[in-house]
């Protein structure tokens, strides 16, 4: 599969930051990841990276709290979701 974008680790990073930032994912946000992948699916030699992304953008959220370490989890589940049904069909 060629995607129908090439993958700009820069943008991804920020988008995922937009997401992560406030430590949850409402209804508008959801339908902006799904737009988001829908637009910029990578080359297949990049999904794993995109994939993996979320996680290394997340790490930098992580705290001491454990409520908030779930709430991040939570997001992160949410990214990936719309990751996989939008570009791993």
């Amino acid at each position: 599969m060629d995607g129908n974008s090439e993958f700009d680790d820069d943008k991804v990073e920020k988008f995922y930051s937009r997401i992560f930032s406030d430590l949850s994912v409402d209804q508008q946000e959801n339908e902006k990841l799904f737009t988001f992948f829908k637009r910029n699916i990578p080359p297949a030699s990049s999904l794993v990276t995109l994939r993996a992304t979320a996680f290394k953008v997340a790490c930098s959220y992580l705290t001491e709290d454990n409520e908030t370490n779930i709430s991040l989890l939570r997001c992160i589940n949410v990214v990936v979701h719309a990751f996989e049904n939008t570009c791993l069909v």
